[in-house]
């Protein structure tokens, strides 16, 4: 079995292109620490796998070609991140980036792609509250000292 037999058809929201290119950047996320008045190497931290980003120039061609542009210009405008099928990486779930179009009556009959895409996860991580019991010891002896105060006025008077 030879590498081209294992290429699967390109498709992104499951309308189907071609794929003339891509390439693809990943690494790590990190933060590099210097100090002042320090000749030692910085220290790097490392923050984990950097998202990829993956740029494909790929096509859609034939005598109806206008109607496969168009379907995956609508699946590529929808909003939210969505299946690519990619012929050398597989399926990805990405969001879309920016989108280049290019036709000429010259080469006629076919629409070039640039797509960038984002590794996109299908939910947001959203921030999770943190439960904070040193203010809610003050909070509630506030509410004791203000509670306390209230009954001494109603029972004591100073006339």
């Amino acid at each position: 079995m030879s590498w081209r037999d294992r290429l699967a058809p390109a498709s992104f929201r499951g309308v189907p292109f071609y794929v003339e290119s891509s390439d693809y950047t990943t690494g790590r996320r990190t933060v590099e620490h210097e100090y002042p008045f320090k000749d030692d190497a910085p220290f790097t931290e490392d923050m984990g796998r950097a998202s990829r980003s993956i740029s494909v120039d790929g096509y859609v061609l034939g005598e109806d070609y206008f109607t496969e542009r168009d379907a995956l210009l609508g699946a590529l405008e929808t909003s939210g991140p969505g299946e690519l099928i990619h012929p050398y990486l597989g399926t990805i779930n990405v969001a879309v980036g920016t989108v280049r179009v290019r036709e000429s009556s010259k080469d006629g009959g076919i629409a070039f792609f640039n797509i960038d895409f984002r590794e996109s996860s299908t939910k947001a991580t959203q921030p999770v509250a943190v439960p904070d019991p040193p203010a809610a010891v003050t909070e509630a002896s506030d509410a004791t000292k203000l509670s306390l105060r209230e009954q001494f006025v109603a029972k004591f008077s100073a006339a």
